[in-house]
This record gives structure tokens, sequence and C-alpha cells, in this order.
């Protein structure tokens, strides 16, 4: 747990000096490593995440300056551990980070 814990402050510390700036995170990867199969409806919940992740970056975009800098280093980072980043991560973590209604 404390290996854990000192990971994610590494990460945060880490990116906390470009906190102001969006994170950019390549949505094919994150959708393509949800859909492992390669018939019709592989296809289209690539297709689905990639719509998401688009909406929700636009989102995010729209609305990052407007969350505290400690709160986006955070959520950047936290999005990156374990797997593929995601803007839909990213979003929801900045809504619930500051009270808002994470939908």
């Amino acid at each position: 747990m404390f290996a854990m814990v000192s990971t994610l402050a590494l990460a945060a510390s880490l990116i906390a000096p470009v906190a102001d700036g969006m994170p950019n995170f390549n949505p094919r990867l994150t959708c393509k490593a949800d859909a492992t199969a390669q018939d019709g409806v592989a296809q289209q919940t690539v297709k689905q995440c990639l719509a998401d992740e688009d909406d929700a970056r636009a989102k995010v975009e729209a609305q990052w300056s407007s969350f505290a800098a400690p709160l986006r280093a955070r959520c950047a980072a936290e999005t990156q551990v374990g797997g593929s980043p995601s803007y839909v991560e990213v979003l929801v973590c900045l809504r619930i980070g500051s009270g808002l209604n994470p939908q």
C-alpha cells in the first residue's frame, strides 16, 4: 500500500509542473485495449469508445482551467496508473474531486 501511495505521489510531483497544460493521450490505444476480438461487436465497441473519449476530451479541454491545479495533476496521474490513460477517467476524476456530478 505504501508503495502505491509513493508511486502516486511521485507521479503527481512529476506532472505538477505541467498541470496547466491538458494531458495528451492517444484514445485509439485505450479503446483498442478494451476490445480484443475482431468481430463486429468489438468494432462497434471501439467506435463507441472513441466517441466517448472524443466527447470527454472536448469537455476536459473546455473545463480544464476551472479545476484547481493539484486536482488536475492528480487526475492526470491517476488515469495512467495500471492501464491506458483515458479522458473519460480524467473527466470523472475532475468532477468528483471538485464535488460535481461525475456525469
